[in-house]
Formats: structure tokens, sequence, C-alpha cells
């Protein structure tokens, strides 16, 4: 009679839809069901009667090896997450893409258990590859929205959001580091004539080569070029002073002429831009839209000079 309940236990194990194995004192295997079978490609009469280790020789000096022993020796059961111990064990399972087998992600669960006067080691064993490979694409795509948000649709470039919270942040590192921190506003000149005489489609596609010809200026990687409405830009520059923001006016000036946009309505017959410069030495109780307010009253000095040229406000009164 003691036959078919034990014949039962092992039926009932090899239905389970998770590894089931239990290991002696010794770490040696005393039981190994069908799905451990399966993702391991161990049948059970090859691995009984040996130890884990054996088995599986990469488990040496585990996480999972001291999980046991404390099972073992102290009676402690144990978790192994997935986050932490992704794939211990060797075992695979076939691919969602095709018919190649992949290794398997997995929780495992280690309890102590009594059996004649011994201690035994439980270990339970889940697939979590599916809910560890959908956790990963839902923090990808999340990661996705966030970039997106920071990035402007047409051209490609970091966004006014992006650029709001980057002038605070630099305004408060340049402050703690007594370095200056330069401004650039740059706008399109007489972009709604632009637009009105091409269109659209070629006014967007004006601003997206013109956000790639000021990109390619950009001097440092810290450097950020941002659009800050429809026609205008703006480039951060961490640790910069005047003469560097000049300086690279000047080039970006040159950048756009060589550019050469058609615009028979414009001076020179080619699109151009004017430039707000603005350039401080940030101070803690200091506000960063003050560097803002300069750029702007920059630009807005360029644009009255005649356009396509820079023009920069301090203080102290008019640099250029």
């Amino acid at each position: 009679m003691l036959a078919e309940p034990a014949l039962l236990l092992t039926a009932l194990l090899d239905k389970l839809g998770t590894g089931v194995f239990v290991l002696d004192a010794d770490q040696t295997i005393v039981l190994w069901n069908r799905w451990l079978e399966v993702a391991s490609e161990h049948r059970a009469e090859s691995v009984v009667g040996r130890r884990l280790t054996e088995v599986f020789p990469t488990l040496a000096g585990t996480r999972l090896v001291g999980a046991i022993e404390a099972v073992l020796q102290r009676g402690l059961p144990a978790v192994l997450s997935p986050a932490l111990n992704p794939a211990p064990l060797d075992l695979r399972r076939p691919s969602f893409k095709d018919k190649a087998r992949i290794r398997m992600q997995q929780s495992i669960l280690l309890a102590p258990i009594r059996a004649g006067g011994r201690l035994y080691c439980l270990g339970q064993v889940q697939d979590v590859t599916a809910a560890v490979q959908k956790e990963d694409l839902l923090r990808e795509q999340a990661e996705e929205l966030r970039r997106l948000a920071y990035l402007d649709a047409l051209t490609g470039i970091a966004n006014r959001r992006q650029f709001d919270e980057a002038l605070h942040e630099e305004w408060q590192q340049a402050a703690r580091h007594g370095a200056g921190l330069g401004l650039l506003m740059v706008s399109a000149d007489d972009f709604r004539r632009y637009n009105a005489l091409f269109g659209h489609l070629r006014a967007d596609q004006g601003l997206r080569l013109l956000a790639d010809c000021l990109a390619r200026q950009l001097p440092g990687l810290a450097d950020l070029l941002a659009r800050f409405d429809g026609k205008q830009f703006v480039l951060l520059l961490p640790q910069a002073d005047q003469a560097g923001c000049q300086a690279l006016a000047d080039r970006l000036l040159a950048a756009v002429r060589a550019l050469a946009l058609p615009f028979p309505d414009a001076r020179h017959g080619v699109l151009s831009v004017s430039i707000g410069v603005a350039c401080l030495r940030p101070t803690a109780d200091g506000d960063a839209d003050r560097l803002l307010l300069l750029a702007e009253r920059g630009l807005l000095l360029a644009r009255q000079r005649g356009k396509d040229q820079w023009a920069s406000e301090t203080s102290g009164g008019v640099d250029r």
C-alpha cells in the first residue's frame, strides 16, 4: 500500500509547472522532478546521488549555494529573486522568437523540511523569463517615453523642457564651482516671410537643417542645443567666458551663411540668423533666468542693428 502514495507523489511532482528538487545534508540530490529534467536536460537518474555543484560546477561560491547551506545548517528559508539572481541554475527554455533554447530567468524558493529525523533542503524553481522580459520592455518603453519628452519632435534636439531643467542645474553647478555659464539665443531672421514664401514643409525642413548646422558647432560634450520656440534656438555653455561665447557666435553666423538656404527676400539671398550672447558667473543666491533675459536682450539688439549678427548686453552696457 505504501508504494501507491509514493507513485502518486512522484506523478504529482512531475505534473507541476515548476521545478522541484530536494537536497540532503551533503547537498546531494535526492529528488529531481520532470520539469527540471526538461529544463536542465539532465534526467533524474543521472543526477540523483550527485552533489548539486557537481551537476552545475559554476554554482560553487554563489548566493544559491550559500542560501542552501543556511537552510541545511540553520533551517533558514530563503527566496532568490530574479532581480539579484537572474539565472543561478543552467536551465533552458524555448525562445519566444524562435525554437532556440535560451537561459531561463528564475525565482527560487528554498525551505527546510524534516523527514526521518533528517533535515533536507526543498528547492522550488519558477520560470520568470516572460515576466522579466516584460519588465525590461516596460522599462525600455518608459525610458524611451522620458527621452521623447525631452526632445523636440521636429528637429530631434533638446526641447524647451530639457533646456529649462538644464539651465537651472548648470547654474547651480557653476555657482558651486565658481565657473562661468554662457547662453546664446539664435533666431532665424524673417522666418515668417520664409514660411509664407516656401510653405510649412519647406520651412520645417529649413529648421531641421538649421538645427543640424548649429549642433555641429557645439564646442563641448557638456554643451546643450535646444529649440526654444518656433524659430529660436538656445545654446547653453557650461564653463564658458564672454570671449569664448562671442567667438562661438561668430562661428555660428559663418556656418549658417555657408549653409546657404535660399531666401530671395533676405539681404544676402540666403537665410540668416541673429544671436544674443550672454555670459555670467552664477552665484548661489542668483537667478538663472537673468542669463536668459540678457540673451534675449542681446538678440533684440542684434535685430535692431540689422540682423545677421550677434550682440551682447551686460549690466555695464553693450559689448558689441
